[in-house]
C-alpha cells in the first residue's frame, strides 16, 4: 500500500469551449488533491485564464471572471455541492485569506510558522489572497472545533480569514501559482479535547500518508516505531500506546516484539515528549501547573511554553521547532 492521497470533488465541466464555473453544482469528478495542486502549478489553460483575470483593473470584472473558473470542495467527495451531498469527509481544512497586503511575504511567513503542519498553500485567483490547507481528523464531528482553534492562529497574526470557509460545502476556486506549496506528509492537526484513543486512531491513519508505508509484511516494525514516536509527541502515555498496539499481535508479530518496538520509539523521541502544541489536553507537567479549563486556555499556555523555548534554543533548532507556532 502506497501513500494515500486525499480525494476531493472537482467541478470542471466545460460547455461551449469554456468552464461552466461556479454554477456547476452536480456531476463532479473525483480528483486527488496532489493532482489539483499540480494543475494549479502547471495547467496552461488555468494559467491563461488566471493571468487574464489578474490583468483586469475593475474588481467586478475580476470577480465575474473568477466565477467562471473550475473549483473543488476541500471537505471531501460530494454527489451534489451542498451539505447533504457530502459522501466522504476528507479531513482537510481550508482557509481563505482575503486582501493580503504582501502576498509573497505572508506566504513565506506562514510556511515558516506553520512548518510541518502546513499541508498546502497557494495564491488566490485574483492574486491578493491565499488559500491554506491543513490535514486533521477524518471524523467530521471534530471539524468545527478544529477550525475554530486554527482560526485563533490567524487572528493573533492579524490575518483576516473568510468565515464562510467553516461551511462543509464551501468550494475553492482553482488558481495559478507555479510556487504553490504542497507537503503530502504534513503532520495531522490534533483536534482540541480529543481523547488519547481517538488521537491514537488519527495517528494510525496518518502513518501511511506521512511515511509511505502500511502495516504489512516487513513494514510492521517501522509502522509501530513511527506510531510510538508520534504518540509520544502528542503526550500519549507509553502504557496507553502499548495497550492499543497490543491489538496488532499476530502469529508472526508477537507481543514481545511490539513492546520492544514501542519502547524504542518512546526512547528515540524522549526529547520530544508532549511537544505537539495542538494536543490541547496534554498533561499538566508538559503544559502548565493546572489542567486548562478551555481550549483557549490550553492554547494560551502553550504559546507561553513556545515563547520560552524560542528564547532558549539556537537558530538551527528554532527551524526544527517552528511547528510549535501553529498555536501562536
Amino acid at each position: 500500500m502506497k501513500e494515500k492521497d486525499i480525494i476531493l470533488s472537482s467541478f470542471e465541466e466545460i460547455k461551449k469551449g469554456d468552464f461552466v464555473g461556479i454554477t456547476q453544482t452536480q456531476n463532479p469528478k473525483n480528483r486527488p488533491f496532489s493532482v489539483i495542486i499540480q494543475s494549479i502549478r502547471t495547467g496552461i489553460r488555468l494559467k491563461n485564464k488566471v493571468e487574464f483575470l489578474r490583468s483586469q483593473i475593475d474588481e467586478e470584472t475580476q470577480q465575474a471572471l473568477k466565477r467562471k473558473l473550475p473549483h473543488f470542495t476541500p471537505s471531501g467527495v460530494f454527489s451534489v455541492r451542498n451539505d447533504s451531498g457530502l459522501q466522504e469527509f476528507s479531513g482537510l481544512l481550508h482557509f481563505d485569506l482575503d486582501k493580503v497586503q504582501d502576498v509573497e511575504k505572508t506566504k513565506l511567513m506562514l510556511i515558516d510558522k506553520l512548518g510541518d503542519y502546513l499541508h498546502a498553500l497557494f495564491t488566490s485567483p485574483r492574486g491578493n489572497g491565499l488559500k491554506i490547507f491543513f490535514v486533521t481528523s477524518n471524523d467530521i464531528l471534530h471539524r468545527k472545533a478544529t477550525f475554530e482553534m486554527l482560526s485563533k492562529f490567524f487572528e493573533k497574526n492579524n490575518l483576516k480569514i473568510d468565515a464562510a470557509c467553516k461551511d462543509i460545502a464551501r468550494t475553492c476556486f482553482y488558481s495559478h501559482d507555479p510556487e504553490a506549496y504542497y507537503n503530502p506528509t504534513s503532520n495531522a492537526i490534533i483536534p482540541p479535547n480529543m481523547s488519547d484513543i481517538e488521537t491514537f486512531t488519527l495517528l494510525v491513519n496518518a502513518i501511511p500518508r506521512q511515511h509511505n508505508i502500511s502495516f504489512s509484511g516487513g513494514n510492521r516494525n517501522n509502522f509501530v516505531f513511527y506510531l510510538a514516536c508520534a504518540c509520544n509527541r502528542c503526550g500519549i502515555s507509553q502504557e496507553t500506546t502499548l495497550q492499543e498496539c497490543s491489538k496488532l499481535v499476530s502469529e508472526d508479530f508477537s507481543l514481545a516484539e511490539i513492546e520492544k518496538t514501542v519502547k524504542n520509539g518512546y526512547a528515540k523521541s524522549a526529547s520530544e515528549k508532549g511537544k505537539n502544541p495542538l494536543k490541547s489536553h496534554s498533561t499538566p507537567q508538559t503544559v502548565h501547573e493546572s489542567t486548562p479549563k478551555t481550549v483557549e486556555d490550553a492554547i494560551s499556555a502553550q504559546i507561553e511554553i513556545v515563547n520560552k523555548k524560542y528564547k532558549e534554543l539556537g537558530a538551527e533548532l528554532v527551524k526544527l521547532e517552528r511547528l510549535k507556532l501553529t498555536v501562536k
